[in-house]
């Protein structure tokens, strides 16, 4: 099933809590889906994490909570404080009491008045309070221009969100003109004096290059600064930048590391890409199930990308028992939130009636869905919807437009099917030309239908110029990857010296290459002579197909004398064949083809069987054969037995000159008559005598 890929976007600037106090929750950072190849064409593809910082626009005024004075004063006796001393202190105790209601009713229009008495008298504190009511219009009318001015008398004394709120102000225009600069050395003042949500938006600024030079290393220097101070946009961002090493080299266990921070505080974007590094082993240990619980985490509390990958994992059994059904419910609700790689998932389950009923209707519609919003492989599948008539009527003209969509993004089974439609005029007007082009390009992509029939047109002169030489080399292509059909032109290229030289041992070989990738370890042929007389030269030329170990020859008439030659020469050739069966009709085998065989095996050490159906030759000759191919299963068990002896590891002589000479003793002696008792002795004291020396 295809997967997302991570969150890949820095948050921007307004992504801020709404009071420095008590952080709110934080909106959900912009994602973005990255397309993954489907299961139709898989692909090993590392996580990549692509974004940048999204510019918008600025926090909203910050409010910083004062600190509470150790003394327990009440309002009338902090009233008669700051009355009879006009302590600018007390006055400011006294706001906070009427503002915050505390040993008093709420009053705000009293809490400005005492802030503004404390203000005249110089009180920072007092003064920001004073720009924030006059901000928001508590207590007092709202005036933004008494605003700046009560925030500029703060910030010139050093309060730090007095410099962060002038600068979002200076910033916005708001009871201000606009003035860029202005507001950019007010946020590093701010940042400076330890304001996260300063240190955050300088951050964003230095990422962008906004109203300053791009410095990436100085935005995740900044990021980090408010990432410490528990903004978590800046925790996400600082994880990222480590993954992509933007700023600071990368160091994926420090992304993890930071992921995880802003995993634990609800983050869902965090949550989303820890699950995808542990999927992945990615700068922390692989751990599948712990990549299922981080993304069932995200996925429920609504992160579409996690929903999708959530149900990838249920349907392949990463992390979880493989459910089909619970794939598909999470499926649907990523689909229905527009992830494209779910739409293109929830078609297939439909299509192919997996965790669901079966549904072309409802597979066409999702597919439709993905395929508008440019995912190629649904791009494909409707395509094939259309000429097959699934799901919805046949239309090869819909068909042609959606495998020009696929081909036109590279899929090369859209590649492939469009250049047929062109060269038979389905769907559209024939046009030989262009069905060479698209084959073409699906050719050099390694397509060995397409090299095939790249091939077939330029041996037969469709849609390009006739080139016998093009057509070997492209059927040449398609044989190397396997394709029969490719196999045996260039066979017949081989044999006749078209498009190239004549070879009739490379003729052979291609002829008898498709035996041996059918079979793992045996070649059957079947009412062939011509193939029987190649196998010697080609068994003893091509090292491929020394893997063969049985050759089964089947023929419906008897064998002749060529037959018998040609077997005869495989047995001579001393191969790598351990058995030859062949079964024709039941009649006696001549003594003379018997006799033949017979010679042929006393010059081989291989063969342990040799099977006729119809041996029926004098039983002096049958019983001779049977004891050459006893002794040649002793010389196996023999060679095996000195591949185990401990010789070879004590002494120290050459170990293949060893080999070499204790083989021939195996041979001559067994060969000879002697039993394979006595053959042991014999190879036990000849080892014995080298380890002396």
């Amino acid at each position: 099933m295809k997967r997302t890929t991570s969150t890949g976007l820095l948050p921007s600037s307004s992504e801020l809590p709404h009071d420095s106090s008590a952080p709110a929750d934080l909106p959900a950072k912009q994602t973005q889906s990255e397309p993954v190849l489907s299961n139709r064409a898989a692909t090993n593809s590392s996580m990549e994490i692509v974004g940048e910082l999204n510019n918008s626009s600025s926090p909203e005024i910050q409010h910083s909570t004062p600190e509470r004075s150790d003394r327990s004063t009440s309002a009338s006796s902090a009233a008669t404080s700051a009355t009879t001393d006009a302590d600018a202190n007390a006055l400011f105790r006294l706001g906070v009491s009427y503002d915050k209601g505390l040993g008093s009713e709420v009053d705000k229009a009293k809490a400005f008045d005492c802030f503004r008495k404390a203000a005249e008298q110089g009180h920072a504190r007092a003064q920001f309070y004073i720009a924030t009511m006059y901000d928001k219009g508590e207590g007092v009318e709202l005036n933004k221009a008494k605003a700046v001015e009560w925030y500029e008398q703060a910030a010139l004394r050093g309060e730090a969100y007095a410099q962060f709120n002038l600068a979002v102000m200076y910033d916005d225009g708001d009871g201000v003109m606009v003035n860029k600069e202005k507001a950019f050395e007010l946020y590093q003042s701010a940042a400076k004096r330890g304001v996260p949500e300063a240190q955050f938006i300088l951050a964003v600024r230095y990422y962008n290059g906004e109203d300053t030079e791009e410095d990436k290393a100085k935005a995740f220097e900044w990021h980090q600064s408010a990432a410490k101070g528990g903004i978590l946009n800046s925790q996400f961002a600082v994880a990222l930048m480590y993954y992509k090493g933007e700023g600071v080299e990368v160091n994926k266990a420090k992304a993890a590391e930071w992921y995880k921070k802003a995993a634990m505080k609800g983050d869902l974007d965090a949550q989303f890409n820890l699950a995808e590094m542990y999927y992945k082993g990615e700068g922390i240990k692989e751990d599948k199930a712990k990549a299922f619980e981080w993304c069932q985490r995200a996925a429920e509390k609504g992160h579409a990308k996690a929903q999708c990958n959530l149900a990838a994992m249920y349907y392949d059994g990463d992390g979880v028992e493989v459910n089909k059904a619970k794939a598909f419910e999470w499926f649907e609700q990523a689909a229905m939130k527009e992830v494209v790689i779910a739409q293109f998932n929830l078609a297939t389950m439909y299509d192919k009636g997996v965790g669901v009923t079966v549904d072309k209707e409802k597979a066409f519609e999702w597919y439709l869905k993905a395929a508008l919003r440019g995912d190629v492989d649904a791009q494909y599948s409707l395509a094939v919807m259309y000429q097959k008539g699934e799901g919805v009527e046949i239309n090869q003209a819909k068909a042609f437009e959606w495998f020009l969509k696929a081909a036109l993004q590279g899929d090369v089974e859209a590649q492939f099917n469009l250049a047929i439609k062109y060269f038979n005029g389905e769907g559209i007007e024939v046009n030989k030309a262009k069905a060479f082009e698209w084959c073409h390009k699906a050719a050099k992509r390694g397509h060995e239908a397409s090299q095939f029939n790249l091939a077939l047109m330029y041996d037969q002169g469709e849609g390009t110029e006739v080139s016998k030489a093009k057509a070997f080399e492209w059927w040449h292509k398609a044989a190397d990857q396997g394709q029969v059909a490719a196999q045996t032109r260039l066979s017949n290229c081989y044999r006749d010296g078209v498009g190239i030289e004549k070879d009739l041992g490379l003729a052979s070989y291609w002829l008898l290459r498709p035996l041996i990738e059918s079979n793992k370890n045996h070649i059957r042929l079947e009412n062939n002579n011509e193939l029987i007389l190649l196998i010697p030269d080609v068994l003893k030329k091509y090292s491929e197909f020394h893997k063969i170990k049985e050759l089964i020859f089947a023929k419906r008439s008897n064998l002749d004398s060529k037959d018998i030659a040609a077997i005869a020469a495989i047995i001579r050739s001393n191969s790598s064949i351990e058995s030859i069966k062949i079964t024709c009709v039941n009649e006696p085998l001549p003594d003379d083809h018997a006799s033949e065989m017979l010679e042929a095996l006393r010059l081989n050490t291989q063969l342990t069987g040799l099977e006729f159906s119809q041996l029926g030759a004098s039983i002096q000759m049958t019983s001779q054969i049977t004891v050459l191919l006893t002794q040649n299963k002793h010389i196996k068990e023999l060679r095996e037995y000195i591949e185990q002896h401990p010789f070879k590891q004590s002494t120290g002589f050459p170990v293949d000159l060893v080999n070499i000479m204790v083989d021939d003793l195996i041979v001559s002696s067994l060969k000879s008559g002697q039993t394979k008792e006595a053959t042991i002795k014999a190879i036990n004291e000849f080892l014995l005598s080298m380890e002396v020396v």
